[in-house]
């Protein structure tokens, strides 16, 4: 059965995030989705357990809304680190390694391809702000990375839980030897 890994900012998506996973889950099996620090063990070294689920994923989903690169501008500004850019990241590392596993943007709750990656531009335009050069290669990595990833975008007109329903049983085929992307 395939794994299925779901990142998202709580800040940004956490509703849409929690129906992915529902849907997901339905369809994967509830122990094959992980989306939510109670998917974790009390006491685990919870980085340590993100890293591992999503080297073992076979699917990533990064759950995309309108405000996604804006609290991603502010952690940066204040120095903070962003999980989320590590997540992103070793997703994007683990799909070079393992050209089976599927990585793919979900946009929603009003978000848009191409108003995100706007604003990925923006900040890396305005590096002087951001300092660290390790933080604008990672923002200028996932810029690409979702120019180049053919996406999902939820339709606001359209039943949501029906929508992730059929994008979670396109998912499940591909591993069944069918070639369907999402």
């Amino acid at each position: 059965m395939a794994r299925v890994f779901i990142s998202y900012r709580r800040d940004d998506a956490s509703a849409a995030a929690q129906l992915v996973g529902k849907s997901f889950a339905e369809v994967f099996g509830d122990g094959e989705v992980t989306y939510d620090v109670r998917h974790f063990l009390a006491g685990e070294f919870w980085a340590e357990r993100i890293k591992s689920s999503l080297r073992d994923a076979d699917v990533v989903i990064v759950v995309i809304g309108k405000k996604w690169a804006g609290e991603l501008q502010k952690r940066l500004e204040n120095g903070d680190a962003d999980w989320l850019l590590v997540e992103v990241c070793a997703a994007i590392d683990a799909q070079e390694q393992s050209p089976g596993k599927v990585v793919f943007p979900l946009y929603c709750e009003g978000a848009s391809p191409e108003r995100t990656l706007e604003e990925l531009g923006e900040l890396i335009s305005r590096r002087e702000r951001l300092g660290a050069v390790t933080s604008l290669q990672k923002i200028a990595r996932v810029s690409s990375f979702l120019k180049n990833t053919q996406h999902v975008l939820l339709h606001p007109d359209q039943d949501a839980v029906e929508q992730l329903r059929g994008l979670a049983q396109k998912t499940k085929s591909r591993f069944r030897g069918t070639t369907v992307s999402p």
